[in-house]
């Protein structure tokens, strides 16, 4: 008898934590320029900045953005209290390790600036490059992949000199930390070389595509030019806190019917309350198992045990319920 019922307890609180699973990454907090391509499940979508359904517009796990040229885009991460400014021609891909509690971000080319409030208890947030990795330890940092242009004599010369004019063409991978720390791992190398990364500071990397050899030289820590801080501040973040946007903000779900170079046009809907609702109905109907479960090896109380029993069930069952509800509602 004790085993069935630890049967449904382990199957009762596994659907419970795959509700909680399925919040999304984050949502789209702010948009300007003309266009941007989402790619989800392997399917490219062209959507057009001003339509009506990009703010508020939900992320998920594995979503890849390319920006197009004078296009920015801001997102709010909701695990880890985040907020990403994605800058013009720029391809970013938002990603998740749940065994790990790590939240990441993969930037393939472009320029991309991270602002974190706060870090669960466990959490950690990770952007990389093709080049570098930055774990983040402050509240303010980026990576850039960028193109430039290498003279001959700084190759010849090994000093990484490089310019946007004439030359060898190069990309350029940088991390820069403007608060707080960061620490730089570069894995690109055959040895792992790591720096810590203060306020002001940054470090680089460049990859001449002429050169067939790897570059071993270890992470130099740099002040941070004019030119980081003159882009960024031409791009500031709109001021809305991932935080509290995480539990008012309406999020709106990207239609599949929608094709390439459709816009999104569905109206938002406020999804904070039935969100919040079912959130609450499966941490205590989780509970409630988890009591029932202890009740049934620790005592002989049976009463006790079914009590929990039927109380977490219903509170799980009314909790599925209203999500169910609500996607029908959307």
């Amino acid at each position: 008898m004790k085993r069935n019922r630890s049967i449904v307890f382990s199957i009762l609180i596994f659907l419970c934590c795959g509700f909680l699973a399925a919040e999304p990454y984050g949502s789209i907090v702010y948009a300007e320029g003309k266009s941007f391509t989402l790619i989800r499940d392997g399917a490219p979508r062209v959507i057009a900045v001003d339509s009506s359904g990009v703010f508020g517009m939900e992320i998920m796990a594995g979503d890849i953005f390319q920006t197009a040229e004078e296009t920015m885009l801001e997102f709010a991460v909701y695990a880890v209290g985040a907020t990403i400014k994605i800058a013009e021609n720029t391809s970013f891909r938002c990603g998740v390790e749940p065994e790990k509690k790590q939240v990441t971000g993969e930037l393939y080319y472009g320029r991309v600036r991270a602002k974190v409030e706060r870090l669960a208890k466990g959490a950690t947030y990770r952007i990389s490059s093709p080049s570098l990795v930055a774990g983040v330890r402050g509240t303010d940092f980026g990576l850039d992949v960028i193109s430039v242009k290498v003279p001959q004599a700084s190759i010849e010369s090994n000093n990484n000199e490089y310019s946007t004019q004439q030359g060898h063409s190069a990309i350029l991978h940088r991390v820069f930390c403007l608060e707080g720390s960061v620490l730089v791992g570069d894995f690109s190398a055959p040895k792992l070389n790591t720096v810590l990364l203060s306020a002001g500071e940054k470090v680089e990397k460049l990859q001449v595509l002429s050169k067939t050899d790897i570059d071993e030289a270890a992470l130099e820590k740099e002040e941070i030019n004019k030119e980081i801080r003159e882009f960024w501040e031409e791009r500031p973040f709109s001021g809305k806190s991932p935080v509290l946007m995480s539990l008012t903000e309406p999020v709106i779900r990207l239609d599949s019917s929608v094709n390439d170079g459709e816009e999104v046009s569905k109206k938002p809907q406020n999804r904070s309350i039935p969100t919040i609702l079912t959130t609450t109905l499966f941490i205590l109907g989780g509970s409630a198992l988890i009591t029932a479960a202890i009740a049934d090896y620790t005592s002989s109380d049976d009463w006790l045990v079914k009590s929990s029993l039927s109380a977490g069930c219903i509170m799980i069952g009314s909790g599925a319920v209203i999500s169910i509800m609500s996607l029908f509602s959307r």
